[in-house]
């Protein structure tokens, strides 16, 4: 019983990159500049979202370059961490970001090192879009403060362990900061991502406009891998503050429904669920499918979905019993997200259809639905009495 409250109400998700990071400069004071050219790197990134309303994040970036011979060393280690709270379209976040330059036993580095440490807090709304088949939009605004976020200089071969709050040694800042920005991925035929994104920020501090970031991104996608190249750069506007520019080419490897658009598709919380109890040991390892109607209104037993085809996700028939989630289709919903709504009502079964499908990896397209229920319908249980009570129904085999 554990296990499936967990499963329908924790979902851990990640994402892994390597890739290699041909240009990477940082534009510091009037004249100093600092390059770290051919560069290799690492990312993981985990998401823990709670019934769909709290989501917990992190993000670590480890950085190497080649020192001589075959050799690498790391040389700047990046590290995030979040936590958003969700409510359909709109999150309220707030995270921390460092950025740690590492000293290392080599002693290749021919410059001094720099550590950032920075704090935000943000509002943000999103959405899906299908303007057109096989194309796909998912457009994003946020607007967010950033009360310190400050660019320390870490000396070479030194001892730096006091060196953090030093005033002489602060070199850029971006403290008490607004900005607002937006951000769209298109995703074509799910195997092509191109990702924009821009956002200017304004010095509460006297120094009017701090910089603008932007971000132009393209992907290549099959099922979980992708390959591509992301262009990020922070131009500064003004002597106090700091700029970066970096072209990263990498290969990510994404787990469970963390989509391109670096967003898991949610479906609404749960409200009412279908406990089908005694289900034959032959269709263990199998997943349910669930239709029916409320009323005049279809309904649905499942998970959430993924893909720009709308695939649904099942749930997993263990030890003869499922409990699915259930949910009505909404017509003539304005975007992906909308479209179901959690159901809850207390309505007089008419006709429930419960079919016990064979699929490996527990999601079915619109156009796989029809063979799957035919393929099952052998085996199909039909439930044609009974009411809900609050969205919830038992029923045994």
């Amino acid at each position: 019983m554990i296990g499936s409250i967990l499963e329908n109400f924790i979902f851990i998700n990640w994402l892994l990159s390597v890739g290699f990071m041909p240009f990477s400069s940082m534009d510091i004071g009037e004249n100093s500049t600092f390059y770290q050219n051919n560069s290799f790197f690492q990312r993981v990134e985990v998401e823990f979202t709670i019934a769909n309303y709290v989501n917990i994040f992190t993000t670590i970036d480890i950085f190497e370059t080649k020192t001589y011979d075959i050799y690498f060393d790391p040389y700047r280690a990046n590290f995030v961490i979040g936590l958003e709270l969700r409510y359909n379209n709109f999150e309220l976040g707030a995270l921390h970001e460092c950025n740690h330059d590492i000293i290392t036993g080599w002693d290749f580095h021919e410059y001094n090192g720099w550590d950032v440490g920075k704090n935000d807090i943000y509002f943000g709304w999103s959405n899906e879009y299908n303007i057109k088949n096989p194309i796909l939009l998912k457009p994003r605004l946020h607007i967010g403060y950033r009360p310190s976020d400050v660019l320390f200089k870490k000396p070479a071969n030194e001892n730096v362990n006091d060196y953090f709050g030093s005033e002489n040694l602060k070199q850029g800042y971006y403290n008490n900061t607004l900005y607002a920005g937006i951000a769209c991925s298109a995703v074509i035929y799910e195997y092509l991502t191109i990702d924009l994104m821009f956002q200017p920020e304004y010095s509460l501090e006297g120094y009017g406009w701090n910089g603008i970031k932007g971000k132009i991104g393209v992907w290549g996608n099959y099922k979980k891998v992708g390959i591509g190249i992301d262009w990020m750069i922070q131009a500064r506007l003004n002597k106090n503050t700091y700029g970066t520019n970096e072209v990263r080419i990498s290969v990510r490897f994404k787990g469970e429904d963390k989509d391109s658009g670096n967003k898991r598709k949610t479906m609404p919380f749960a409200k009412g669920k279908l406990t089908i109890n005694g289900i034959p040991a032959e269709h263990n390892g199998k997943y349910i499918y669930v239709t029916g109607m409320t009323g005049e209104t279809p309904l649905f037993g499942i998970t959430g979905y993924a893909g720009t085809d709308i695939a649904y996700k099942l749930v997993k028939i263990k030890n003869g019993k499922a409990v699915v989630p259930l949910y009505n289709a909404k017509s003539g919903a304005a975007s992906l997200p909308n479209s179901f709504t959690a159901y809850k009502g207390n309505d007089t079964i008419s006709g429930l259809m419960i079919y016990p499908v064979s699929d490996n990896d527990g999601f079915l397209t619109p156009g796989e639905i029809t063979p799957a229920m035919t393929a099952a319908a052998g085996d199909a249980k039909t439930v044609t009495s009974g009411s809900f009570s609050n969205g919830n129904l038992t029923v045994d085999w």
